[in-house]
Parts: C-alpha cells; sequence; structure tokens
C-alpha cells in the first residue's frame, strides 16, 4: 500500500562483522573445522535462459518515450525452452516485457512491449505492442513511487484544511504533503523555512518543516483501492495513522486514526481529483471536508481522539520490537550451529547471471525472483527426470473486514512488487549460519542432517507495508516438495474509542490496545504447478474418499454386485477414481476428501498405477466472499484450491493484478478467462493452487505476528515402486570429525531505523 511518509521497518543486524579463523586453528584444543563454498563458479547451466534480467537488459530497453513502470523477462516459448534443455533445439532467444504509463498517447493507456532480442541490436531489434492501444485505460495505472507522489500532492491540501480535527485525534499533530512544504520552506522573505523542528531518533537529527505546526512526518495516510468500486474509474480509500515519536517504523500501522475518505483519481489533471465521502469515528458519510469540519466546529459529532499520541515523550514501546523491557538480553552462551563434515552437500552454478542452478542429493533445477511476483523455479528434476517445467509464486491477497469504511480494504501484493520488495536475510536469525546466499534469492542450506528427514530451503522474504511474507520451498529426500508461507510483521489495524463510540466495529475484530482493534483477515498465496511428469502429454486424476454401500463402490467395476455374505451391507468407505472431462476449479471440502494428481497414463510403476505427482494442501483457508464480490472478481484464482487449465504460453499469469487492483469489478485478467472447456487428459497442463489462513487477531500479536503460516505440498503420487527416503540411508559414514565449526562472531544484535 502506498503512504504519504512510507515506513521504514526495524531490521535486525549484526552489530559486527564475522570473526574468520585461520584453517586449522586450535580452539580449546579442537581444531578448526575446514571451510567449504557450494559455489560451482565453472557451472553455468542451459537453464540460465531462465535467469531475470541483468541490470545491464534493463538499462539497454529503459530509454522509451512516456513513463517507464517495469521491464521484466518475457518469458521464452515453453516448447523452445523444453527442446533446447533437453539438447533437441537451439538457444531461444532473449526478450524483455516494458510495461509504460502513456500519459502522452492520445487516448492515455498503459501499454506492454516485447524488446529484443537481448542483447539490443539496432539491426535487429524489434518492438512489438502486446496490447491493443487503450485496452488498459489509463485510470487504471499500477502503484509506483511516482503515482504516490501524485497522490500526496492532491491529499496535502484537503488534510491541511481538516488540521483543526488531525489535532483533536491526536493531541496536537496535523498533517501536510511533501510537495506543500517544500513549497514553504522558502516562502519566508529571508528565504529561510517558516520553521525547523529537529527531530531525533536513534542518534541522529533531521530538519522538519512545518506549517501552522503542521508536518509530513507526524501523521501518515495509506491508500487502499475502493472495495465497492464497480465502475470505469479509479476510486481510493484514504486512511490515516500517527507515526509516534516520528521514527517511521511499522508500529504506525498499531496507531490508526479514526478519519477516512474517498479520492477519485480518475482525471488526468491531478488538481481535478475530487475527494468525498469523509467519514469520522463512524459518524457520515460526509460529502467535502468542509462539511465534515463544519460540523466537528459546531459540536455537532462525538469525538474520537487518543491525546497521548502528541504529547512530549508519548511511550510507545509497547508496539515495538525494540523494547528493553520485553526483549530478552542475549546470553553469554553461544547458539547452536550446524556444521557439514564433508562440505555442503548442494551446490550452485556461477555467479554471473540473475539465478541459479542447483543440485542436492539428486534433486536439480533453476531458482530466481521474478521482480513482480517474487520466487520462481525452473526445470526442476529429479534423478535426471523433469518433474516441474515452472513453480511459481504469483500473487498474495489480504482482505480485511469492519464497520467504517477503513475496514473494508483488500490489497493484492503483486502490484506492488513481491519479488522487488524481497530483502537481504539475517544470518543466524533468517537462515541457519551455514546457510547460502545468492544475491537477491537467499538459499537456506539444509536445516538439519538426519537422513530421512533433511531438507534443502529456499527462502525469500517479502516486506510489503507491515507484513512480511516468509517463503520456503522445501526439497525433500522423498521426492516431494513443501511450498510453505509464513505472515509476520505488524498489524494494520482501526481506531478503538474508549468511550464505545466505534463499538460496532466489535463483531469485527478483537481490541488489543487502548486506541487499538485488530480486524479479521485473510491471506490467501497463489502459485503456479507446471509439472510435466515423464513428458508434457500429462492427465488430472481426481481421487474422492466417499461412503456408500458395497454396490456403490463397485459400480464401475462389477454389473449387479451384492455385498458379500460375510458382512453386512453397513455403510463403508471406498475411493472413487476420475478424470474430469474439462478445464476447472475445485474447492477443498472436509467432508469430501479428495485428492488431485497429475499423472502420466502412458507409463507406469512396477505394479501398474500411472505414475504421478499429488497437490496436497497442509493448513490451509478458502475465500469466504461471494463470487459476486467485487474483489473476489478480480482475484478469481482465489476461488479454488486446486484448478487445472492446459498450458498457454499466452497465459503465463493467475490475473492482472497491477491493472485491476483499483477496478476490481471488472478485471482485465481472470483465471476464470482460461476455462475454455479444454479437455484435460493426454495434454500439457498447469495446476494453479492456492492456500492461506484467516487471522483471528489476538493481543498475542501486539507488537509482531506470530506462528501464523500455510503450506501445501507436491509429492509423488505412485511415480516411485516404494519409498523413496529409504534409498538415502541411515548414516553418512563419517566419522565425528571432533572439530569447532568457523566461528563468525557473537549473535549481537542492534536495531535501526
Amino acid at each position: 500500500m502506498a503512504g504519504g511518509t512510507p515506513g521504514r521497518r526495524l531490521q535486525q543486524r549484526m552489530a559486527r562483522a564475522p570473526q574468520q579463523e585461520p584453517a586449522g586453528a586450535v580452539a580449546d584444543g579442537v581444531a578448526q573445522c575446514p571451510a567449504f563454498s557450494p559455489v560451482n563458479a565453472s557451472w553455468v547451466p542451459a537453464s540460465s535462459i531462465f535467469d531475470q534480467l541483468s541490470a545491464q537488459e534493463v538499462a539497454a530497453v529503459e530509454p522509451m518515450d512516456n513513463f517507464l513502470y517495469r521491464i521484466e523477462l518475457f518469458p521464452p516459448p515453453k516448447g523452445e525452452a523444453v527442446s533446447f534443455l533437453d539438447g533437441q533445439g537451439p538457444r531461444p532467444l532473449r526478450f524483455a516485457r516494458a510495461i509504460v504509463y502513456r500519459g502522452a498517447e492520445n487516448p492515455r493507456d498503459m501499454m506492454e512491449y516485447k524488446v529484443g532480442p537481448l542483447p539490443l541490436d539496432p539491426s535487429t531489434a524489434t518492438v512489438e505492442q502486446l496490447r491493443r492501444p487503450g485496452e488498459i485505460p489509463f485510470y487504471r495505472f499500477p502503484p509506483s513511487p511516482t503515482t504516490e507522489r501524485w497522490a500526496d500532492m492532491a491529499i496535502g491540501q484537503t488534510a491541511f484544511e481538516l488540521r483543526a480535527l488531525f489535532r483533536s485525534m491526536t493531541g496536537g499533530k496535523c498533517y501536510i504533503s511533501r510537495s506543500m512544504a517544500a513549497e514553504h520552506i522558502t516562502t519566508a522573505s529571508s528565504g529561510q523555512p517558516i520553521a525547523w523542528l529537529a527531530s531525533s531518533g536513534h542518534g541522529f537529527k533531521r530538519a522538519v518543516s512545518s506549517v501552522e505546526g503542521c508536518t509530513a512526518v507526524d501523521i501518515q495516510w495509506v491508500q487502499y483501492p475502493d472495495n465497492q468500486n464497480t465502475s470505469e474509474s479509479r476510486i481510493a480509500l484514504l486512511r490515516w495513522q500517527f507515526v509516534p515519536n516520528r521514527q517511521g517504523g511499522d508500529e504506525t500501522f498499531l496507531h490508526p486514526l479514526p478519519l477516512s475518505w474517498k479520492l477519485d483519481e480518475t482525471d488526468p489533471n491531478i488538481t481535478r481529483w475530487h475527494h468525498f465521502d469523509f467519514e469520522y469515528c463512524h459518524q457520515g458519510p460526509f460529502d467535502s471536508a468542509q462539511e465534515l469540519l463544519d460540523a466537528f466546529q459546531a459540536g455537532q459529532l462525538k469525538s474520537c481522539s487518543a491525546p497521548e499520541y502528541g504529547q512530549p515523550g508519548y511511550n510507545s514501546s509497547w508496539a515495538r520490537t525494540n523494547n528493553p523491557a520485553s526483549t530478552p538480553q542475549p546470553t553469554a552462551a553461544p547458539g547452536p550451529r550446524q556444521y557439514s563434515p564433508g562440505g555442503p552437500r548442494f551446490s550452485v552454478s556461477s555467479d554471473k547471471g540473475t539465478g541459479r542452478r542447483f543440485r542436492w542429493l539428486g534433486w536439480e533445477g533453476h531458482a530466481s525472483i521474478s521482480p513482480g511476483t517474487g520466487i520462481v523455479f525452473h526445470d526442476i528434476t529429479y534423478k535426471g527426470k523433469r518433474i516441474i517445467y515452472e513453480l511459481a509464486q504469483q500473487d498474495m491477497f489480504v482482505d480485511y473486514s469492519g464497520y467504517g469504511g477503513a475496514g473494508q480494504v483488500a490489497d493484492f501484493d503483486s502490484a506492488y512488487d513481491l519479488g522487488l520488495t524481497s530483502h537481504a536475510l539475517v544470518r543466524g536469525v533468517d537462515c541457519p549460519w551455514e546457510a547460502h546466499y545468492m544475491d537477491t534469492l537467499d538459499s537456506a542450506g539444509p536445516h538439519a542432517d538426519s537422513a530421512r528427514a533433511v531438507e534443502l530451503v529456499f527462502r525469500t522474504i517479502s516486506t510489503l507495508g507491515n507484513y512480511d511474507y516468509i517463503v520456503d520451498i522445501r526439497f525433500r529426500q522423498d521426492a516431494s516438495i513443501e511450498v510453505r508461507l509464513t505472515a509476520a510483521g505488524y498489524m494494520s489495524t482501526l481506531f478503538h474509542d474508549p468511550a464505545g463510540n466505534t463499538v460496532r466495529d466489535r463483531p469485527f475484530g478483537t481490541r488489543v490496545q487502548k486506541y487499538v482493534l485488530a480486524n479479521i483477515h485473510d491471506h490467501l498465496s497463489g502459485w503456479k504447478v507446471d509439472l510435466d511428469i515423464e513428458g508434457r502429454n500429462n492427465t488430472f486424476h481426481i481421487t474422492e474418499v466417499k461412503v456408500g454401500t458395497y454396490q456403490e463402490a463397485l459400480a464401475n467395476l462389477v454389473a449387479n454386485a451384492s455385498h458379500p455374505g460375510w458382512w453386512t451391507n453397513l455403510p463403508l468407505k471406498y475411493l472413487h477414481r476420475s478424470v474430469p472431462p474439462t478445464e476447472a476449479g475445485y474447492k477443498l471440502d472436509m467432508s469430501r476428501p479428495q485428492g488431485f494428481h497429475i499423472v502420466n497414463d502412458n507409463s507406469t510403476n512396477r505394479w501398474g498405477a500411472a505414475r504421478g505427482y499429488a497437490i496436497v494442501h497442509g493448513a490451509t483457508t478458502a475465500q469466504l466472499l461471494p463470487d459476486t464480490h467485487p474483489v473476489t472478481k478480480a482475484a478469481a484464482w482465489t476461488k479454488y484450491h486446486v484448478a487445472v487449465t492446459q498450458h498457454h504460453d499466452n497465459e503465463s499469469r493467475s490475473h492482472a493484478s497491477i491493472y485491476d487492483f483499483y477496478n476490481p469489478g471488472s478485471p482485465i485478467g481472470s483465471l476464470d478467462n482460461y476455462f475454455n472447456g479444454k479437455p484435460v487428459s493426454n495434454t500439457d497442463l498447469v495446476v494453479w493452487v492456492t492456500m492461506g489462513l484467516q487471522h483471528v487477531p489476538r493481543s498475542e500479536d501486539i507488537p509482531l505476528i506470530y506462528n501464523l503460516y500455510a503450506s501445501f505440498l507436491i509429492k509423488p503420487w505412485n511415480y516411485f515402486d516404494r519409498q523413496e527416503a529409504l534409498y538415502a540411508g541411515t548414516f553418512d559414514g563419517v566419522k565425528n570429525q571432533g572439530c569447532m565449526p568457523p566461528a563468525r562472531g557473537e549473535a549481537a544484535y542492534h536495531w535501526i531505523i
């Protein structure tokens, strides 16, 4: 979500650099273990065709007219890529997708271009439009720092008009936009700012411009789409929150204010953007800021305020993670440390590209980070056979609920770039000490080293506003892959009035602090799983556990069957296997257990079963909003736990979040559009998987959320003749080395803003 004063996350960092000891050194009589590196600098794999664009490639494409939003990889056609990977065809040409705000065109629109081949050669380069002119109207523009500045320019004057109301809510603080502050800095005849306020925090000072006591650093706005919008217009909902002590961390999300309004951003001229539907303390809506202000100053409104917020020395430690009263002090004894006596059992390719290929105990694959959608794997093989062509995160969907308009908000997080918001992980905190780091992709090495339970974990963390999403892709020795999502960070909350003026929010959340109600919401994560089982021609099978009679169980096997004489005709469980006729989506139902399998009917294991892989959900939830709801229309993928479609190169994403974010009722792209009545037998298939969780807040979620996760497995289903993990053995045959793992310094931390 966009914000007038973007918060900077408090992050844990090492206080000092790791301390290395010379190889072979002796500490307390124990020899220093040798150091190993998993990087094979000479390994430049064929799968580098899936590398995301390098900085040089982006720079070569960037000089274009109008305003550039994003440049990303244009995926190679699957047929060409597979032929090349299998040594049966040439290397596919490399292209970029450039997304451009065309504000200078008539009509204004968003345009996508295919540019290449890369590297660009003026004699051969082509630029191809991927959309019709005007197909994506300009008002559907995706959020970016530039569009955030547009909004702040429009919001600042209205917020300043309401400064008396802001002061009442916060104990004396009010807001001006950064652009207004810049305009006022040199308006005094001396050329000096009207006022300067010294603001200190964590050892540094900064100057803050002030106009009539209002600043751009004491209060923050957050912008969301209007969930009710079904028109051809762009309507934003503005929420407000206090910035305690001007420190700008995500604890601002735990300081909501009881004010919101809507902003019509459709007009190309920012000065004509229209503010309306003002709501204060569950009162309104008011048509204009002046109407709200008149009612407030006339004493016609119930008042909601948190006067402590603006008082000098306000103690916001309850909302921070660096609270000395609640943060345990480090112990003198170091924590446990992992060591692989023979060196890492995984290896990674050269770091010359933006992606890496890895090998580990039979597994091999290519990993990279897509700027918009996050982590993506290609060409995943097990013991030399391709299992998955593509495993890619698609989006994160979050929908909140509440009585007031400020509670009814939703996010499509890929609109804020799940990949570009991935941050470096902290060694010894986010990952084991011996983890190997891969530029923007952080690969944690095996977390344990027990033969049957060892995993190779790829981890990335995306920070989007207040939330952190920790994504693990866990490769296991039983030839399965677990995809796990953990939600962490700070909750987005609503103002709670202790006097009872916001009591109508009670059914929508939990009071967690004096002025804070945390409202219910969900987190739904979408994934693309392009399985290739023994080739590209696969079939979708459903196995359902049913309860019925012997006659029903045997109906497809024996004509006119009856129950055996040795058993009464009581109901019993049996398996019903089917192949759906066409592409479709499916929801899990605990009263009707189902298994979803992608198999190759032309390849069987030793026991005659078709080889396949299954999608098996762990802890998960479902989309609870009806199909007719605007945000469900825009995120149709959330309606299904599993959807199966034929593979088409032009159906690379489950939806078009960057364009549909502010117009959910009339989406540009939808997974439902992929259901074209095509068969799902003996063809190239893609599985679209959704997992997620419902977050019912509790007081223990202050200040940080903890232990919220969902997962699904991609596991072999009759692919092998027996349990694959048994072949890993139970002992490595390596004697106890009796050595000390390399020292990396004490785990001493400090917090930065």
